[in-house]
This record gives C-alpha cells, sequence and structure tokens, in this order.
C-alpha cells in the first residue's frame, strides 16, 4: 500500500485578523485563508487565481495546474493547485529577459493580466524554464476588448517599475520580444501603448522609445 504524503508547511502569516499559510502535500500546493471578525467575500482572491490558471492550461501555456478552491467553513477559503518544483529568480539574464517577453504576450493573447508582476513572482524551475507564479491579483476577459489592452499596457509598465528601473538596454530587449509575440489588433496595441505611457508617467517612468 502506497503511504500517503504527509503535508508540509511552507509559509505562513498571522496578523491577528488575517490567517494564511502555504503548504506542500505530494504534488500538490495547498493555500489556505481565513478572516477574523468582518467578512468579506474570501473568494475573490481565489477565483482569480482559479480562472486565470485555467484559461493559460487551455491556451496551452506551462503553469500550476488549478484543482479548484472550497471553503470548509465561514470565513475560510482553500485552494489547490499543482506543485511547481524550483527556485526564485534573483536577476534576469538576457535570455530570460527575452523569454519573459514572450511568456507575457502569450499571457495577453490568452487574455489574462498578471497584475502583479515581479521578480518574486518569477520562478525558474528545475526544467530550466522560467514561468510567472501567483496569480492572485490576475484578471481574465471574456474577449479582447478595451479593459484587457489597457490592463496588458499597465502589466507591461508594471515590468518596467519593478525588473528594470535602471536597465534600460534589458528593457527594450523585454518590450521587443513582447511586441514580436503580441497578437493584439492595431486599435488593442494603441490602447495598450496608451496605457503603457499613462502608467509611465503616473510612476515616474522614462517612456521614450516606446514608438
Amino acid at each position: 500500500m502506497t503511504e500517503e504524503p504527509q503535508e508540509v508547511l511552507i509559509q505562513t502569516h498571522d496578523s491577528g485578523r488575517d490567517y494564511w499559510t502555504v503548504s506542500r502535500k505530494g504534488p500538490l500546493l495547498i493555500k489556505e485563508y481565513a478572516r477574523v471578525g468582518l467578512i468579506f467575500p474570501l473568494n475573490r482572491r481565489w477565483k482569480r487565481e482559479h480562472f486565470a490558471l485555467k484559461r493559460l492550461e487551455e491556451a496551452g501555456m506551462a503553469t500550476s495546474r488549478s484543482q479548484g478552491y472550497l471553503s470548509p467553513q465561514k470565513g475560510t477559503i482553500v485552494h489547490t493547485r499543482t506543485f511547481i518544483d524550483g527556485e526564485p529568480l534573483c536577476g534576469l539574464s538576457l535570455e530570460q529577459t527575452q523569454e519573459l517577453g514572450r511568456h507575457l504576450a502569450a499571457m495577453h493573447n490568452a487574455r489574462v493580466t498578471h497584475g502583479d508582476l515581479s521578480l518574486d513572482n518569477l520562478l525558474l524551475t528545475t526544467q530550466g524554464d522560467m514561468q510567472c507564479i501567483d496569480y492572485g491579483r490576475a484578471r481574465t476577459f471574456a474577449i479582447r476588448g478595451p479593459f484587457l489592452f489597457s490592463n496588458a499596457g499597465k502589466d507591461v509598465a508594471r515590468a518596467r517599475r519593478r525588473l528594470f528601473p535602471d536597465s534600460d538596454e534589458n528593457w527594450q530587449r523585454f518590450l521587443t520580444s513582447y511586441r514580436e509575440h503580441i497578437q493584439f489588433s492595431s486599435w488593442g496595441k494603441c490602447i495598450a501603448l496608451k496605457s503603457l505611457q499613462h502608467w509611465l508617467k503616473q510612476w515616474g517612468l522614462d517612456s521614450a522609445g516606446l514608438l
């Protein structure tokens, strides 16, 4: 008889008002969130992650597979997905910069925006691939319309702000790779560009070289 794998705690947080844990059980990653006192729609974050992962899986992207979420009791949400074995990235090489441009374009082509792109949310898998993780702030869109295009522009601006604030060369490499693989219409690209320019200006970043 095969012994059932034990659940191993990876991360925990307790603020007194909310509590969450991340644990691994065999090939699965389990996230549990509980809120004390005032109850708000706890499943919003988990719904976002679940639907984003499902959409990316349908698009054929290499990503964690969501097993769904449930609420075993009031004020508690549990989300389960497959575990990705790898290490956090400490920085981006030239090849990884270009790969990220392709990866983000593929995500946007699948009508998903990440919403929290940062080095902390990039993982180098044991197979040598780079993957985005933590889709709790992701959004999925039914159609390729202005809301998708504007959010895509903000995703790209966030990459500039968090990943390439002091490297114009790597930023341009990332942007070139993204442009080569994005499949938006001319109208969609125009909206995404306007959104990108807006957020770069809001965050005090140079928008030169975008056109």
